[in-house]
């Protein structure tokens, strides 16, 4: 006998690069609760729909080089394997019989984000590298976004199903205008899920 069972899997978002405690050493000042303005950063439209973004046209990577390079030397940057979690088949868990049906289409990969948009609302510098970046994360984008769930969902009358994109925060190190680094919760697109309103 077949079964079909529907199952939506969230992507976890992991953070995998981070500067170990909460200040480092004497020569490099980081701020848990910044009084530096950030900077005002150039925000292509395609990131603005989901939060994070890999590609700031201005980007002051110098000044984020500078900034690794001072935490490097201090011993204060700890680097990280990315470590993605190996969720179990469902397939393999329940028999071999049943299938699994992604309830929305998403996109799901390795981000290593420039700029994100922090509990305020704002756009953050994210320190990162261009050949060896420090902090990367795992994302999972609806794509389309909004789009209906799959017709395999049956609603009651008077509902209708779309695919909604949730988030989490992390905490990732990001740049100050003065060059300092901070530590600021981040929006992470973390899952594409399927929900239903009355229409």
């Amino acid at each position: 006998m077949k079964f079909l069972q529907a199952t939506l899997l969230c992507a976890l978002a992991v953070i995998v690069t981070h500067v170990a405690g909460q200040n480092v050493k004497d020569n490099v000042v980081t701020k848990l609760d910044p009084t530096s303005e950030d900077f005002e950063l150039e925000i292509p439209e395609h990131c603005k729909k989901i939060g994070i973004c890999e590609d700031v046209p201005n980007y002051p990577q110098e000044l984020a080089d500078k900034a690794i390079s001072q935490l490097t030397n201090t011993g204060a940057l700890q680097q990280d394997k990315l470590d993605i979690p190996s969720l179990p088949d469902i397939a393999q868990r329940a028999g071999a019989h049943e299938e699994n049906i992604e309830l929305c289409k998403s996109d799901k990969r390795v981000v290593y984000p420039k700029a994100a948009v922090g509990t305020d609302g704002k756009w953050h510098a994210v320190l990162n590298q261009e050949e060896n970046p420090l902090q990367a994360l795992v994302v999972e984008v609806c794509d389309p976004p909004s789009a209906p769930c799959s017709s395999v969902i049956f609603t009651q009358t008077g509902y209708e199903t779309s695919c909604q994109q949730k988030f989490v925060y992390r905490t990732l190190q990001v740049l100050l205008r003065n060059g300092d680094i901070s530590q600021t919760q981040l929006q992470v697109p973390s899952c594409c899920a399927c929900v239903a309103k009355v229409v």
